[in-house]
Parts: C-alpha cells; sequence; structure tokens
C-alpha cells in the first residue's frame, strides 16, 4: 500500500499545544491525520484545508477541510467532525473564516455556518467570502454586484458591474462603466471610478493605472512617490506627473525579513520607521504597529 504524507504547515517554531494538519494519501485517495490519528479515512478526491495550518487543541471544532467526493464538497472540522456531507458543486476558498461559508448548490450560491445550516439563500451567482462576522460581503445577483451583511440583508444596491470586499481602510473597490473606484460603508462614492484596474490601499497607499500609465495615490487622490518608506515617507509627486519609472516605482525599503502566520502562509515584510508593510499576498492583520495576534492568527519571526 503506497502511502504519502502532505504536511500543509511550514512554520519551523511553534509551541507544544499546536499540532500540523497533515493530508495523506492512500491508493490514489486522500484523507487526514491530526496528532498522529487518523480523523478522516482516504476515500476522498481532493481535501483541502482550511489557511491555517497549525491549530491548537482546543480550536479543532473551529477549523476546518473541505472534502471532494464524486465530483462533490462536504466539510468536516478538526475533530473528523462532518459539518455537511458531500454535496455542493463549489465553494469560496474563505472556507468559514468569517463563521459561513459561500457554497454552490443547483447553479446557485448561498451560505451556511458552522453547523451546516443555510443562513442565507442559494440565489446569488457570484460570491465573495465573507473574511469577519461582521463584514459586508460583495455578490452578483441578475448581473449586478451589490453588498450584503451575514444575515443577507442588502446593505449597498445591486448597481456595479464588479465589486470586491472591503478591505484596509474601510473602502471597497468597485468598477462602473469598465472603470474602477471606491465607496464607503454607506455606499457613498470616495474615488468616482476613474481607474483600468481594481486597487487596494495599503498603509494609506495604492498602485493605480489610468490610461496605460502605473503610479501611485495615497487616499486623497493625490499622487505620491510609492508606499512609505524608513527615510521620509512618500512624498507628494504632484509636479512629475510625467514620470511614469523611477520615483514611482520605488519599493519599501528597509530589511525585509520573513514571518510565518499560521493563517496566511509565508509573507514578506519590509521593516521600517512605519513599522512592517505588507508584501504581495500578506495578511490582513498585520499593521504600521507591528504583528498582532488576532484569533488564530500567529507568526514566527525567520
Amino acid at each position: 500500500m503506497k502511502k504519502i504524507i502532505l504536511t500543509f504547515a511550514f512554520i519551523s517554531i511553534i509551541t507544544a499545544s499546536f499540532a500540523q494538519t497533515q493530508i495523506f494519501q492512500e491508493n490514489g485517495k486522500f484523507g487526514v491525520n491530526r496528532r498522529g490519528k487518523k480523523i478522516l479515512k482516504a476515500k476522498y478526491e481532493e481535501i483541502k484545508p482550511d489557511t491555517d495550518y497549525f491549530v491548537e487543541e482546543k480550536d479543532e471544532d473551529k477549523h476546518f477541510v473541505a472534502v471532494k467526493q464524486k465530483g462533490k464538497w462536504g466539510f468536516f472540522n478538526l475533530k473528523g467532525k462532518e459539518i455537511t456531507p458531500t454535496m455542493y458543486e463549489d465553494y469560496e476558498s474563505y472556507m468559514f473564516r468569517g463563521g459561513l461559508a459561500g457554497v454552490k448548490l443547483n447553479g446557485k450560491w448561498g451560505f451556511i455556518d458552522t453547523k451546516g445550516k443555510e443562513v442565507i439563500p442559494f440565489q446569488y451567482e457570484e460570491v465573495n467570502g465573507f473574511f469577519e462576522k461582521d463584514e459586508y460581503n460583495a455578490v452578483k445577483l441578475n448581473g449586478k454586484w451589490g453588498f450584503i451583511d451575514t444575515k443577507g440583508k442588502e446593505v449597498i444596491p445591486f448597481q456595479y458591474e464588479r465589486a470586491i470586499n472591503f478591505f484596509r481602510e474601510n473602502t471597497a473597490c468597485i468598477k462602473m462603466e469598465g472603470k474602477w473606484g471606491t465607496i464607503d460603508r454607506t455606499g457613498k462614492i470616495v474615488i468616482s471610478p476613474k481607474y483600468d484596474e481594481k486597487f487596494t490601499f495599503i498603509s494609506g497607499v495604492a498602485s493605480v493605472k489610468r490610461s496605460g500609465r502605473q503610479f501611485y495615490i495615497n487616499t486623497s487622490e493625490e499622487e505620491v512617490s510609492g508606499y512609505p518608506n524608513s527615510n521620509s515617507g512618500y512624498n507628494s509627486n504632484n509636479n512629475n506627473s510625467s514620470n511614469t519609472n523611477s520615483s514611482s516605482e520605488k519599493k519599501p525599503s528597509g530589511k525585509v525579513s520573513t514571518w510565518k502566520c499560521g493563517r496566511c502562509g509565508d509573507i514578506k515584510l519590509s521593516e521600517n520607521s512605519y513599522g512592517p508593510v505588507v508584501g504581495s499576498g500578506g495578511c490582513r492583520y498585520v499593521d504600521k504597529n507591528g504583528i498582532k495576534q488576532n484569533g488564530s492568527h500567529k507568526y514566527v519571526k525567520q
């Protein structure tokens, strides 16, 4: 019998109260081990854990794996308890991170809770995932995107060509008439749609593209030289708007370190007087004041 162990964990230093989630393979099928114990037999076509690779024993009922059998998806927690049978066509990757999971049934998307109960009806064409329990979530209904809360109540009307969830700076990126801008949590336009691509503010700065030109702006839409650095922060670049490289392409300076997050995986940070700056694919719980401990977000500096 051929057996392969795949360990979905990358932190080299952990406390004894943590354990790895191991996905193993036998005869072409997958199962799950926890603490040396087989909690799911090798009978699934695919298994995908949530993004928490090291989980404390007391939190095993709060973290999940998605399993695929006969082309359908279902969920178990890390104690091996079934949350739902394998019945869904697809699922949204945040997987209960905000207490709800987006799942697809009969061609439509809805949301279930951690007990497998339907909370928000299956009526949407596309969905994003709830990242937090009090978060607004972008969903698509009748060809337009809008926002709902965790009860399924419409909080911002369905009027956008595309919408991205609220993230940092408390703004959401939306697309109207082929251009991207931002709104606040009341639906009020903050930055009018004029940019060619979606963007996100990090430490008060976003990289944007307009008329083929890539540059940086702050939350007041003033052009700046780049993300904050250790010497003088960012400087206004209003007098050099024609500059499309050099200063507008500067990256954060300072010593680059790698931090390992049990939820989000590897993230590279540039340490400077502003604190760690989130790199590509970074964790939203890292802010300018340093590394936070937030729920299951645990960090080890490499």
